[in-house]
């Protein structure tokens, strides 16, 4: 957790364990309330309302195994996890393929920058598929989100021991996606992908359901998009509806038209 400019973005939050924490889930959670700049308060066997209310704050980071994070208005925490990502690796392990990863023609050393990473689900997956000899850039505008993914990256989560050693192998900024990306040269990588949907979770997906407490919601920008083809020497790919008038306003080919969710694809000319 070296980067700490995500620490002033931070508010209303304090680190502490889960009840009745061992002295180990307590120094853990020290270490936490330093790194993501907030006070620590000790946990004993207060309750989550009751933490919440004595605190008052609207998260708690919990030193637990991988590190927790509990908002007030959350009914579930949300934790690194490899989600739906686990499940496609162990396709690729067995020789299928990935529709996403075919729709952007991801190879063994390639550059590819996931420029709403969240969680990393498809992050890990890029990350499988180029090997050590490619890089995948994780971009994260939300100091909370950020903050979890360098947690697990610095102490682990024994529960997702490959998912972890993938997650160290991605290069993850805390930045917005439209400010990196123009700081960057043309035609410097070789894939940039956007999934804007994570921002607005369905209410039925129990998987994304506690990022929508974290998750920066700002719509993605007809600038941003613009900026990727810069960058991109090969492809830009967004995850969206077919119908949501993205695919058309920006020139992307749907790879499934008739699905609920499509990846629509730009490919730049040679």
């Amino acid at each position: 957790m070296s980067d700490t400019s995500y620490v002033k973005c931070l508010s209303s939050a304090v680190a502490t364990t889960p009840r009745n924490g061992t002295l180990r889930q307590a120094d853990l959670a020290k270490t936490l309330a330093e790194r993501f700049g907030v006070p620590y308060v000790p946990r004993g066997d207060t309750g989550l309302e009751q933490m919440f209310q004595q605190c008052g704050v609207d998260v708690l980071i919990v030193a637990d195994d991988p590190v927790t994070l509990r908002h007030r208005t959350a009914p579930t925490p949300l934790f690194f996890h490899p989600s739906m990502g686990a499940q496609r690796m162990e396709r690729l392990r067995r020789g299928e393929t990935d529709r996403l990863l075919t729709v952007m023609g991801l190879e063994i050393g390639d550059v590819v920058v996931d420029a709403t990473v969240g969680l990393a689900s498809d992050a890990l997956v890029f990350a499988h598929q180029v090997g050590s000899t490619g890089r995948v850039i994780g971009l994260e505008a939300s100091p909370y989100l950020y903050g979890v993914l360098m947690a697990v990256r610095e102490f682990g989560a024994n529960a997702y021991p490959r998912a972890t050693e993938l997650l160290r192998q991605i290069e993850i900024h805390f930045a917005s996606h439209v400010d990196w990306l123009k700081a960057q040269p043309a035609d410097s990588v070789d894939a940039v992908y956007f999934d804007p949907m994570f921002r607005m979770p369905a209410e039925a997906s129990s998987s994304m359901a506690p990022l929508r407490a974290f998750a920066v919601h700002t719509a993605l920008s007809d600038e941003a998009v613009d900026e990727a083809k810069r960058v991109a020497r090969r492809c830009v790919v967004i995850k969206e509806r077919p119908g949501s008038g993205v695919f058309l306003r920006h020139g992307l080919t749907p790879d499934s038209p008739r699905r609920k969710i499509a990846y629509g694809v730009w490919r730049k000319q040679s």
